[in-house]
């Protein structure tokens, strides 16, 4: 006797929780919750604490700015005012970040794009002529 019925039950049973209604029932078989088993993962908590720190310190970098800027009208000034002078200084803030980030990833580029413009250059002044 083959033993591939005996296999394809083992399969089956073992895969239960995948299988179609239909087909369990054809085949007498009870559907088994067991192999539902939730792996547990290790949770990295000096990144999970590096993250925090990163994401607090992205959302106060602004108002941290705004009060070293205007410390002296913090205190004094109505809050509407404040809000209508934060809200000014923020776009600033937000122009400078988007043009440096931009320029750096400009000259970024730029740097590593010289050497292959070189070699171009070096290849285009050959006399001869390459197969490839």
């Amino acid at each position: 006797m083959s033993k591939k019925p005996f296999r394809l039950l083992l399969y089956l049973k073992k895969n239960s929780r995948c299988i179609n209604e239909r087909l369990l029932n054809k085949c007498r078989l009870t559907r088994n919750e067991e192999g539902a088993h939730k792996r547990e993962e290790k949770k990295d908590t000096k990144l999970i604490n590096a993250l925090y720190i990163l994401m607090t310190l992205t959302v106060l970098i602004f108002p941290i700015i705004y009060f070293i800027r205007h410390f002296d009208i913090v205190f004094d000034m109505p809050v509407i005012e404040q809000i209508k002078i934060y809200i000014v200084d923020f776009n600033y803030y937000l122009a400078f970040y988007a043009i440096a980030v931009q320029s750096g990833l400009y000259n970024f580029i730029d740097f590593f794009a010289y050497p292959c413009e070189s070699a171009i250059e070096t290849v285009e002044n050959k006399k001869y002529v390459t197969t490839f």
